[in-house]
């Protein structure tokens, strides 16, 4: 015969604790995902908290310039990202691609091949570089 305690135990883990990944997985995206309307780096700027950008570079992708803003790494409890959120600005300061988990992101990787040619800058000089353009 089955016991009470084992029959909650099995539905503790077989619904609540996949539920509770899947909330906190969608509780990190909200979190990471640039707000409705942002359009700009001096917006993104505006709206993020200094403490939740991680580094801030410019880099030159086929010849066109670039900046790419990374997010602090630090996911909610069960949520599951290989990386920190990454966003990726145009040159006049648009936003053009962003993605939520740059550790799983190999499309994403491999088309923002700028690692190793980025310079790290502050968000006042990467307000002047966009401003300048």
């Amino acid at each position: 015969m089955v016991s009470l305690q084992s029959i909650l135990f099995s539905i503790i883990i077989l619904v609540v604790l996949p539920a509770s990944c899947v909330f906190q997985e969608v509780r990190y995206t909200n979190a990471v995902s640039p707000a409705k309307g942002i359009a700009t780096l001096t917006d993104f700027l505006d709206t993020k908290h200094p403490a939740d950008i991680y580094k801030i570079e410019t880099f030159v992708e086929d010849v066109k310039d670039y900046i790419v803003v990374t997010g602090v790494f630090n996911p909610p409890y069960l949520a599951l990202p290989a990386g920190p959120p990454q966003y990726i600005f145009a040159k006049n300061g648009r936003l053009i691609e962003w993605c939520r988990d740059s550790g799983d992101a190999q499309p994403f990787l491999r088309k923002w091949s700028y690692f190793d040619k980025a310079q790290k800058i502050s968000a006042e000089d990467a307000r002047k570089w966009v401003n300048s353009n």
